[in-house]
């Protein structure tokens, strides 16, 4: 998921690079983790932040409970929540 990405790209990479071509002996690429070109100031990369859970200091109680509505109208609830 897009979480286990975020806090461990180089781990996730490696794991899916094994399941894609296991034992072709590729290289893990080396400018993994940093900002992207197109990253902001504002950036949790580029701020430090934590990127996971800087969603949940930016929005209000009540916008957070309408987005869970969505992700339950959806059936998404068994897999995303509040937790990050």
């Amino acid at each position: 998921m897009y979480e286990d990405l975020v806090q461990d790209i180089r781990g996730q990479i490696r794991s899916l690079m094994s399941r894609i071509a296991p034992g072709e002996g590729l290289e893990m690429p080396g400018d993994l983790g940093g900002a992207s070109a197109t990253a902001g100031p504002d950036s949790s990369i580029i701020s430090g932040d934590d990127p996971v859970r800087r969603w949940q200091r930016e929005l209000s109680p009540e916008q957070i409970d309408q987005i869970l509505g969505v992700v339950r109208a959806f059936g998404l609830d068994s897999v995303y929540s509040e937790s990050p």
